[in-house]
């Protein structure tokens, strides 16, 4: 897949985007800097607008992660707040099955422990989308989207297990993950 980039001499000069970030010599005899391949669609010769047959693949590839991570920064937002309201509102504290055999004092200690596990594990994977949709961190946010598809770390699991294995192979591309800053 190529990129565009303009000389000042006014040639376009196809790229590909192993050559991002390095030098390259137009005919005219320029040494030109190639910018980083995040920006090189920001500068100089989009994909969307020169590519020459429709849209660019990093492109859409960088859409659809976009979506995605929207969706999931949705879901974990309503996660967390969840979380929140069992802990604060003790909800947590009244949830007591007698069967179980542990005393009061330690079922209480332990779901307020494993609500706390669930809550810090919602809020990396909610950092992780943020860090997503703008791009940035690639290992960040492939480890969000990993906790994302563990059931037991998200309360919204029936909608963040399938969003979190679109992001993982959408990240797994190589033109996304040289997208990444």
């Amino acid at each position: 897949m190529n990129y565009y980039f303009d000389c000042e001499c006014g040639r376009r000069i196809p790229v590909r985007a192993t050559q991002a970030d390095t030098d390259l010599a137009c005919v005219c005899g320029k040494l030109n800097r190639l910018p980083a391949l995040s920006k090189l669609s920001k500068e100089r010769g989009t994909p969307l607008e020169h590519a020459p047959s429709g849209s660019s693949p990093v492109i859409n590839a960088a859409r659809g992660l976009i979506a995605v991570a929207i969706i999931t920064i949705v879901c974990m937002a309503l996660a967390v707040a969840f979380d929140l309201f069992l802990l604060v509102s003790g909800a947590t504290a009244s949830m007591r099955d007698p069967s179980l055999g542990f005393s009061k004092e330690a079922q209480v200690l332990f779901r307020m422990i494993w609500a706390g596990v669930i809550l810090f594990m919602n809020v990396l994977i909610l950092f992780g989308a943020i860090d997503m949709a703008k791009l940035k961190n690639y290992g960040f946010a492939k480890t969000a989207a990993t906790l994302a598809v563990i059931p037991c770390f998200s309360l919204c699991c029936v909608i963040s297990i399938p969003f979190g294995c679109s992001a993982l192979s959408v990240l797994n591309r190589l033109e996304v993950r040289e997208s990444f800053s």
